[in-house]
């Protein structure tokens, strides 16, 4: 077992060939912009504050503790629609 700090590139392709993680940073009015997981599913946590999250044409708001899965070939967005910044943590699995 590894214990990690919450840092960017909590979990790199150097310590696993199928997962990713990072810690991510949304300030008041930034989004990640629209994209599609593929072949990779996704779990978003979130750390502070409040995301809207887009995924698969539904529209949820998610917030401290909440996590929010996002399946294969789903397009997806993550927008901070609040004056406070907003801090997630991904977790991907890659396809092989």
């Amino acid at each position: 077992m590894e214990i990690m700090d919450l840092t960017p590139g909590l979990v790199t392709p150097e310590d696993s060939k199928r997962v990713r993680s990072r810690v991510v940073v949304l300030g008041p009015g930034e989004e990640v912009g629209v994209h599609t997981s593929g072949t990779n599913e996704e779990v978003i946590v979130i750390l502070e504050g409040k995301a809207a999250v887009m995924s698969g044409g539904t529209l949820q708001n998610a917030v401290l503790g909440q996590a929010v899965f996002i399946g294969q070939n789903e397009t997806h967005n993550i927008v901070n629609n609040t004056n406070q910044a907003v801090k997630y943590i991904y977790i991907r699995s890659r396809s092989e």
